[in-house]
């Protein structure tokens, strides 16, 4: 009897890693390296950035990069803060949006004739997705991560829900979000992951390289944009230095509100307990979370209404044993539970200050949620549940498609 073939797939991204230890698209990435694991042998089309390389292989992935705008140092629509951001602050991002789309849409063509399924990460690849799929006669698979609620991306939302042969959320309120706009034919949940094995209790000397050695460190990353409310953890910093006086908030990231937080923290008057330590590489992230007594992820639901559809940042600081303070906001309940960390209203810096205090308080509670933490992440957010789920998804779409090919 002879072995099923492979299933090829082309992953549509508009970011992947452009390079070792590159954070942004990095969950992509990670989804990749699993699917391949499962015996499913996958191609990437994504934005080139400068310095990058038309194609490569990276891990067994195939990876195409399409090039919109000459020279390529004058690329502005994609990475940096990403494609919203990058269009609200650059009129040159604007000017780019035809030729990129134009662009990524013949790269997709092109990649996907010699693949089964067309899969794209994000609503606006899935637009793309789409519009190939009428060249290529291909399936098309579409993770949501977000939820396109205005003008032209709430079309587009529509447009796709309504379209894809299979539609993936990343997390129940996305999925809940979404079905107001369209329902798709078939769908289901499938969370993002984390490596556990690369995300767990760990020994390191961060505290002695950061020069707060002895210190209690809170722990925060992610981008530095609005809906991330980082405003909110350094307000909350004056109430937590009253009983944890040699407590330091160090703070990964970079983005358009850097300039203002670093005000805001001198304003305080607590600059001398908040340290900015810029964008950490994939490779170093592990050792911010272990260096840390507790994680803390402010996020609100931000003035054109986006907000956090899941945290990864949370399950990564979960896995390495880490208690965690955040919002009820979004994707974020279905990461943490009560045994493992506190879920507070967003946008109060009382609350905030009061769950932080009472973990720096008592070593032993901090603990305990840490180590359920990880159990957690182990037994519903491993790759292996995702990709066994993925692979079901891409058998459901082929099956459907057998009768169309007698």
């Amino acid at each position: 009897m002879k072995p099923e073939p492979k299933i090829k797939v082309c992953m549509l991204s508009t970011m992947y890693l452009r390079y070792r230890n590159d954070t942004r698209g990095l969950m992509v990435f990670e989804t990749n390296r699993n699917l391949l694991k499962q015996g499913i042998d996958v191609s990437v089309v994504a934005p080139n950035d400068q310095g990058c390389k038309s194609f490569e292989v990276m891990d067994g992935v195939q990876i195409y990069r399409f090039s919109y705008f000459l020279p390529k140092k004058l690329q502005k629509l994609a990475y940096g803060s990403g494609i919203p951001t990058n269009l609200r602050k650059s009129v040159l991002a604007k000017l780019q949006i035809v030729p990129f789309f134009l662009a990524f849409l013949m790269k997709t063509i092109k990649v996907s004739r010699k693949c089964d399924i067309i899969h794209c990460q994000w609503i606006a690849s899935g637009f793309i997705g789409l519009l190939a799929g009428k060249f290529t006669k291909k399936p098309v698979v579409v993770t949501v991560r977000r939820v396109g609620r205005r003008g032209i991306m709430k079309m587009i939302n529509r447009y796709v829900l309504k379209r894809a042969d299979y539609v993936i959320f990343n997390s129940s309120y996305t999925q809940k979000e979404s079905l107001k706009t369209a329902r798709p034919e078939t769908y289901s949940v499938i969370h993002n992951s984390i490596d556990t094995d690369k995300f767990r209790p760990m020994k390191t000397d961060l505290k002695k390289e950061l020069g707060i050695e002895g210190k209690k460190m809170i722990f925060s990353m992610g981008l530095l944009v609005e809906k991330k409310g980082f405003d909110y953890l350094l307000k909350a910093m004056p109430e937590v230095l009253k009983e944890n006086k040699d407590a330091v908030l160090v703070i990964a990231g970079g983005g358009e509100q850097e300039k203002e937080l670093k005000a805001l923290s001198k304003e305080l008057g607590i600059d001398d307990h908040v340290k900015f330590v810029g964008t950490v590489s994939a490779e170093k992230t592990p050792e911010y979370y272990n260096a840390s007594d507790l994680f803390v992820l402010a996020s609100i639901v931000d003035s054109k209404g986006e907000t956090e559809t899941l945290g990864v940042v949370l399950m990564e600081a979960l896995a390495c044993g880490k208690p965690v303070v955040t919002t009820d906001v979004g994707g974020i309940p279905d990461v943490v539970s009560e045994e493992c960390g506190y879920l507070v209203r967003p946008k109060d810096p009382g609350k905030l200050s009061e769950k932080i205090n009472l973990l720096l308080s008592d070593k032993k509670k901090a603990e305990n949620m840490g180590s359920k933490g990880r159990k957690r992440m182990l037994k519903f957010f491993d790759w292996e549940r995702s990709g066994n789920s993925t692979m079901e998804a891409y058998k459901k779409v082929l099956d459907k498609q057998k009768p169309k090919l007698r």
